[in-house]
């Protein structure tokens, strides 16, 4: 059987997977207040920072590794400081945005 080859993980991969952890009670108050609006946003910009990365692995010269959700925890920071009342479409475009200016300096 072949060996799968291992993913390092970046020095800020703990500082980013803790702050992801800590945005799920934010999330889940948001919930209760206001309904599963919320919780679609944010899985709204989760998929897209997600599939932005994917889509902007090749500048780097290789495929996706998942070697830090950096990119995740910016979309879930932009979302939670956001109204639950945003468009999708707003979120979205920001999320890019973001993700853009991510990898514009160094990712």
């Amino acid at each position: 059987m072949a060996k799968q080859p291992t993913i390092e993980r970046s020095e800020n991969y703990g500082y980013y997977s803790d702050l992801l952890w800590c945005a799920v009670p934010l999330t889940g108050m948001a919930w209760y207040y206001y309904g599963l609006r919320p919780v679609l946003l944010m899985l709204a910009a989760l998929v897209t920072a997600y599939l932005c990365d994917c889509a902007l692995a090749p500048l780097h010269g290789e495929g996706y590794r998942a070697h830090e959700p950096s990119s995740e925890c910016f979309a879930a920071l932009i979302v939670l400081l956001m109204p639950a009342s945003v468009s999708y479409g707003i979120v979205i475009v920001a999320v890019i945005a973001a993700v853009l200016v991510k990898e514009a300096f160094g990712g």
